[in-house]
């Protein structure tokens, strides 16, 4: 298995923490971020091989703008996208900025 550099952004202390867990676990290396500040400066960093963001962070960003802002950011590298407010918009939105995925929360890996 190769070992991958993620980037984990959510401002969710338990969400971050669960996810940091669960990727460590399967042998990866991990980055947070718990805000869009943060995140854009972790984004700047091209050891990170694939984004896994929030949609709705608690600052400065609505749910489009920081979908297109991590797509602008991933710089072709994978970005999946999590959500607790999935609905059709969003699903379009992730899909036509051509995230690998969207996940809804809560989820279990």
């Amino acid at each position: 298995m190769d070992v991958a550099k993620v980037l984990l952004i959510d401002d969710e202390s338990n969400v971050l923490n669960y996810l940091r867990h669960v990727t460590e676990k399967q042998g990866h290396s991990v980055v947070t971020a718990s805000c869009s500040s943060e995140a854009l400066a972790a984004m700047a960093d091209a050891s990170v091989d694939i984004i896994v963001s929030d949609v709705y962070l608690s600052n400065n960003y609505d749910g489009g703008s920081w979908l297109e802002a991590v797509k602008e950011k991933a710089g072709g590298r994978p970005f999946v996208f999590i959500t607790g407010y999935p609905d059709q918009e969003l699903v379009a939105a992730s899909e036509k900025l051509g995230a690998t995925a969207l996940l809804s929360k809560p989820f279990e890996l």
